[in-house]
Parts: structure tokens; sequence; C-alpha cells
């Protein structure tokens, strides 16, 4: 017979759909803002978790609550204390996990703990969300029962905090590659635009390539527009390459 964690079909499928949606960070459409709904949600259905919160740190190293399940009200705000003073704050620093066997025994989070019980929640378990040095938040899960979670699911919460920090990691450097890439070909079309528009200048102008190119900066310049604005309008003809040098000298 099979023990109450033990895989069923059913939990089988579930772990299998939370692993593809945490990971398939290339996937067309994927928004890793979802991830941490996703984690929420499996960890709930799989672990049979009454409460799950989970805490993404900012640029600037703090905390906030990514996604709570329940979402409600009171739900939210519980893991708005776990963020700054609860076992998933703990587990995020020392990125090690956090059980709590007792809530309303003495511990280090009196604020998080009043709030948890009052919800009616007894035990608590938080892991860090970490890739090898990388710690990018915090999963808490709240019971109501007196055992936060068996020897068993921690290998499992380990195995999706895992997959959702790396699924996480890998659409923020993919995310900073494309705008890097994006940026050089920004760049290089602004180049490309500026020296076309310098040899148009230049044509009318004894072939001047410096003088073309002062010429478009101080266009630029006196009407504080960036030189690929002006070197447009010189290659779409709204600006005259011919009357350019004439025309503006530089101050």
């Amino acid at each position: 017979m099979a023990t109450p964690h033990d895989p069923s079909p059913d939990r089988s499928a579930v772990l299998t759909e939370a692993f593809i949606r945490l990971t398939d960070v290339l996937a067309p459409g994927y928004d890793a803002a979802t991830a941490p709904d996703h984690l929420a949600r499996s960890c709930r259905e799989l672990l049979l978790a009454d409460a799950v919160g989970v805490l993404l740190a900012g640029t600037d190293g703090h905390l906030a609550v990514a996604a709570a399940s329940p979402e409600t009200p009171p739900t939210t705000a519980m893991f708005g204390l776990d963020r700054t003073t609860g076992p998933g704050h703990r587990a995020f620093v020392t990125g090690r996990p956090v059980t709590v066997a007792a809530l309303e025994g003495p511990t280090p989070w009196p604020q998080f703990c009043a709030a948890a019980q009052r919800n009616g929640y007894r035990t608590a378990y938080s892991s860090p969300l970490r890739q090898r040095t990388d710690r990018i938040g915090a999963l808490t899960l709240l019971s109501a029962g007196p055992v936060p979670i068996s020897d068993t699911d921690v290998t499992l919460v380990r195995a999706l905090t895992t997959m959702a920090t790396i699924g996480i990691l890998t659409a923020r450097a993919y995310r900073t590659q494309t705008d890097l890439s994006e940026q050089l070909q920004s760049a290089l079309s602004s180049r490309i635009a500026i020296e076309q528009a310098k040899g148009l200048v230049a044509a009318h102008n004894s072939g001047d390539l410096e003088a073309a190119f002062v010429a478009i900066r101080t266009t630029a310049r006196n009407n504080s527009v960036r030189l690929r604005d002006v070197a447009d309008a010189i290659i779409n003809g709204e600006l005259s390459a011919r009357e350019m040098v004439r025309r503006e000298p530089e101050h």
C-alpha cells in the first residue's frame, strides 16, 4: 500500500508538469514572473501544505512576497512578516532550510509565529531558493498539522526550489543577454546611419568627412536631438545635405 507521500499517478503527473513549468524558460511566451506562483501552487498541491509563500530578493537584497497560496489578504500579510522576521528570511540569509516544529513555542520570530497561529497554523518549514552560491529568495510551507513536512518531501522541496531557482536565474540571464544584444544592434545601426549621413554631407562639401561630422554633431546639439535623429533626417531628405555645413556653424 502506498504511503500518503508516495507519488501516485496523479501526483506524478503534477510533479512532471511542475518541473516543466519551472524550467522551460526558453519556451515562447515564458514569463519568469509566473515562476513563483507556479512554485507555490505546485508545492501546495504536491506536499499537501496548507499555505505556501514564495519570497524573492530585489536588486537591493531585500525580500518581497512574490507569491502566496492561498492568495488571501491574511496569508499575504503573514508572509509579509516572514520576509523580514520569519523562517523564510532566515533560510534566505543562511542558505539553509529552517524547521519550526511548534509555532507556539519560543522562536526568534514572535510576530510571524503569532500571525501564523491566528490563521490556524502549527508548524512551518522554510527552504532557500538557491543554486550553489546564488541565493534569490526562499519558500515557506505552513501546516495546520503537527509535522511541517516529511523527510521524503524535504528532498522534493529541494528539487522544486532548485528547479525554480535555475529557471529564474536562466530567464534573468537570457533577458540581460537579449537586452545587451539589442543595445549593440542599436549602436551598430546608429553608427551605420551616421556614416551614411556623413558621406551624403561630404559629397556636397568637398568630400571632407570630418567637416561633415562636425556639421551633423552641431545640428544635433543646436536642436537637442541625437546624432542618429539628424542622420536619419539627412538620409530621408528631411535635412539638406548640401546646406548642412554652411547652415549650421558650430557654437
